[in-house]
């Protein structure tokens, strides 16, 4: 999760089977943080809009 304002972000979901969270958990929730700063750098005012802009997500399963 990443908060910026009053806005909570929700970078990505998985279950988790052991006490180390898989690097490709990691990279996925990463990147995602960097679409998120990029978005907002362009709408620097407009935090409301940009949030309805992120609310599309993949909704392809992990293979697992």
């Amino acid at each position: 999760m990443a908060r910026v304002k009053d806005v909570i972000y929700v970078l990505h979901c998985f279950t988790k089977d052991s006490a180390k969270t898989e690097k490709r958990d990691l990279a996925t929730a990463k990147a995602r943080w960097k679409q998120i700063q990029q978005r907002l750098r362009g709408k620097p005012k407009d935090v409301e809009g940009a949030k309805e802009e992120l609310t599309t997500h993949d909704k392809g399963k992990r293979a697992g």
